[in-house]
């Protein structure tokens, strides 16, 4: 299925940006007709740095994790893929600041 990478850079970027920061770098993998793995780079802001290096990394992925699920939701990944999302999974490499969220999209 042909997808528009452009645009497909620019919906996660911009959820990147409701979030608060822009990923320094993102590398999207998959075959796009079941699933697309996201990897950002370089993702937190200066509060979520100093947690993180004090520690405080499982409240942190609370807060983070359904206000990312919410993101993607609301964003224009779905129109982009030309197909629902039935499940997102995210998580994070806090030590090496790297954010992963995995997709899984409905079959055509």
């Amino acid at each position: 299925m042909e997808v528009n990478e452009q645009a497909l850079f620019d919906g996660i970027i911009k959820i990147s940006e409701l979030e608060q920061r822009t990923s320094d770098l993102l590398n999207c993998f998959g075959d796009i007709e079941r699933t697309l793995l996201i990897r950002r780079t370089d993702i937190y802001t200066l509060l979520e740095n100093e947690w993180i290096g004090m520690g405080i990394e499982d409240p942190l992925k609370l807060a983070k994790r359904p206000l990312e699920d919410k993101l993607f939701k609301q964003s224009t990944l779905e129109k982009i893929l030309k197909r629902p999302i039935n499940e997102i999974f995210v998580d994070w490499s806090f030590k090496a600041d790297k954010g992963y969220a995995v997709l899984t999209l409905q079959k055509k």
